[in-house]
């Protein structure tokens, strides 16, 4: 053939093609593999080759599938920091910090590397029992929202934030997952209001009296 034109040129006078396999035993390309004795490649070569072919075969496939993994730890890692509220990703067993995306680091004011490892029920009040059994009692696929807790800053600054927490799987390990929603405005709002009636209500017993 036109093809085999070039290696008898150049002396081959033996060419064999082996077939390149994946793991699904899916055809993926062709090794081509030349000599310059007729009839070398006897059974024995061949089947060394064939057993060449699908390796190559399966290192490609691997390439393949870690490029496709990055790929995809890229897109998570961009969602993850693109997200307008704080997420924490948290052990089931010990509460502490595995990884925060950039929103929280600006809220909370710590760097990634200083909230890596810090127990997440340390930014909220020492008392705050609810929130410990919260997690504490979180199956697998459920999720829970605790409302109005009181949260600190670095510096000691308080605000409150709306807590929502799943339990997940996150690459081969359970985790729990929080998401932090700052109410500290409606919630200011809200105890002025209060306020606001209780003013009211002592101006009418005044005017009673």
């Amino acid at each position: 053939t036109p093809s085999m034109k070039p290696l008898a040129d150049s002396g081959f006078k033996s060419v064999i093609f082996i077939p390149i396999i994946a793991k699904e035993k899916k055809a993926i390309g062709v090794l081509q593999v030349a000599g310059k004795n007729q009839g070398q490649f006897s059974s024995i070569k061949r089947h060394a080759l064939d057993m060449i072919g699908n390796r190559i075969g399966v290192a490609i496939e691997n390439a393949q599938l870690q490029e496709q993994y990055i790929k995809s730890e890229e897109k998570y890692r961009s969602l993850f920091d693109n997200d307008p509220n704080p997420i924490f990703i948290i052990d089931c067993n010990t509460f502490e910090i595995h990884d925060i995306n950039e929103r929280a680091q600006e809220c909370y004011g710590y760097t990634r590397s200083e909230m890596n490892g810090m127990p997440f029920l340390t930014l909220g009040e020492e008392d705050d029992r609810e929130v410990e059994y919260g997690l504490k009692n979180l199956a697998l696929g459920q999720s829970i929202l605790l409302a109005k807790r009181r949260h600190f800053r670095k510096g000691g600054r308080s605000f409150y934030v709306n807590i929502s927490v799943s339990h997940a799987q996150y690459g081969e390990s359970d985790v729990l997952i929080a998401t932090t929603t700052d109410v500290t405005e409606s919630i200011e709002k809200e105890t002025q209001l209060i306020q606001a009636s209780k003013m009211t209500t002592l101006g009418e017993m005044s005017a009673g009296v």
